[in-house]
């Protein structure tokens, strides 16, 4: 009987288990380099000018497109936010053995402004991974008040 358990032993097939292993280190190394990116991610970068009629605002969003592109206005303030989800499949040379991944990217930044925003009036472009967008002023009623 203990030959017999020997002769199994030279005989068990292993591959399954090392299958297993690259997936499994696989998947850390993956995990490893999307929590990197997520920590050493940095925004987009926003810049704003002023005008005597309009703010301009520039956000810096390269490598994305049209589609991903969010603008949004909450009363005096401007909320740019883009989202990128790409899907992965990869098939290994064992075709028993696919891979799939999903990738999510999502940055925000929101601009505030010392007015309401209408978005009737906002224009907005991209073109080269540059987002312009045009608000024009409106008249801001200010009062002075007296401290007694």
């Amino acid at each position: 009987m203990e030959q017999d358990n020997k002769r199994n032993a030279k005989h068990l097939d292993i591959r399954p288990i090392q299958n297993v292993m690259k997936q499994m280190d696989s998947f850390f190394e993956a995990s490893r380099k999307r929590f990197h990116a997520l920590v050493h991610d940095k925004d987009f970068r926003v810049t704003t000018e002023e005008t005597d009629n309009k703010f301009i605002i520039k956000a810096q969003l390269p490598g994305y497109s049209r589609d991903h592109i969010r603008l949004k206005t909450i009363g005096n303030q401007l909320r740019i936010s883009v989202k990128n989800v790409q899907d992965a499949t990869i098939v290994n040379k064992d075709p028993s053995s696919i891979h799939q991944e999903q990738t999510a990217d999502y940055k925000e930044r929101v601009v505030s402004l010392p007015f309401l925003i209408s978005e009737n009036d906002i224009r907005a472009s991209h073109k080269n991974g540059l987002l312009t967008i045009i608000i024009p002023k409106k008249k801001i009623d200010s009062h002075r008040i007296e401290i007694d």
